[in-house]
């Protein structure tokens, strides 16, 4: 009995060894199924992921680089899984013909740890792809275009005068110019063509930024157009409770740049300042404020070079 002590106690290893490899062979079909499922599961989020992705794309963001890595391992882990599914059909078509010989066995054993083992890998890829439910979470915004692009319609006649504007960018004795004359004349036209020009020929300014004022004045209004071109952050922005703080926010992100502020249609001088616009003829690194007005009173009391738009 001593013998066999040993002998008694291996057996029950043995057993339970043999045992979970035969239901890894006789549970193969089913785990299959399993695989198939998830693989769906899989395809179905990679598909939501990459939605998104294009959505970002139109919206000028980039994608990141951990949802980039994600979609290439779902989309080299779904190869894989077709080539499991494809091998473990083949297998049940053997056993479909009654072929049970050593060999068949261990393929179906073998195949089968791999088909459990890429059932979880594929899970986890499952979580993983969660992850990424919100633009946020799978994009990052790149920095907006130095100048807006505004659509413009073909005029004659403007050469002149906008080349006249455009040569008092170099003049550093200016750095407030207006351009007045009557409605209709082609004042807003102009100022587009301007900012157009700064597309077409780039100068050495870190952002154009377009507000149109018109008769009544909106600060706040105002200031939400520079804030969201300055992409100053809306937790921040939502803190500053008054037009004050926050033309000392728009004055602290500007007075690092170098700009052109683009006001079209003044009715009346507007104290810049309020608006969070540092002095520009202060401001030593050439920034310039360029504005259309019917009136020419408007002109001299911003201290602007006067431009006529006839």
């Amino acid at each position: 009995m001593d013998v066999l002590d040993p002998i008694m106690g291996i057996l029950p290893t043995l057993w339970n060894g043999t045992s979970k490899r035969i239901d890894i062979i006789r549970q193969l079909d089913e785990n299959l199924s399993s695989l198939r499922e998830e693989r769906c599961k899989l395809q179905d989020i990679g598909q939501d992921v990459r939605s998104r992705v294009e959505l970002a794309n139109q919206l000028y963001c980039k994608r990141t680089n951990q949802v980039e890595g994600w979609l290439e391992r779902e989309r080299r882990k779904l190869v894989e899984v077709d080539n499991m599914l494809l091998k473990g059909e083949q297998e049940i078509q053997k056993k479909c013909l009654g072929s049970c010989c050593p060999r068949n066995c261990y393929s179906s054993y073998k195949l089968g740890k791999e088909v459990i083992k890429g059932t979880k890998a594929v899970n986890d890829l499952i979580n993983e792809g969660k992850e990424f439910k919100y633009l946020d979470d799978v994009s990052e915004k790149l920095p907006p275009p130095p100048v807006d692009e505004i659509s413009v319609k073909k005029t004659v006649g403007m050469e002149s005068i906008l080349n006249d504007v455009w040569s008092c960018l170099d003049d550093h004795e200016v750095s407030v110019i207006g351009i007045y004359g009557i409605g209709g004349v082609g004042k807003t036209t102009l100022l587009k063509k301007l900012n157009k020009k700064f597309i077409n020929e780039r100068r050495e300014f870190d952002v154009v930024i377009w507000v149109t004022v018109s008769k009544e004045v909106n600060l706040d209004g105002i200031q939400e157009v520079i804030r969201h071109k300055l992409q100053i952050p809306y937790e921040t922005w939502e803190k500053k409770t008054d037009e004050h703080s926050r033309a000392t926010e728009i004055c602290r992100s500007l007075s690092r740049k170098k700009f052109v502020l683009l006001l079209d249609d003044l009715w009346e001088r507007i104290d810049l300042p309020d608006m969070g616009v540092p002095d520009v003829s202060c401001h030593q690194n050439g920034s310039k404020i360029v504005f259309t007005t019917r009136s020419e009173h408007v002109c001299h009391s911003m201290d602007a070079a006067v431009k006529n738009s006839k």
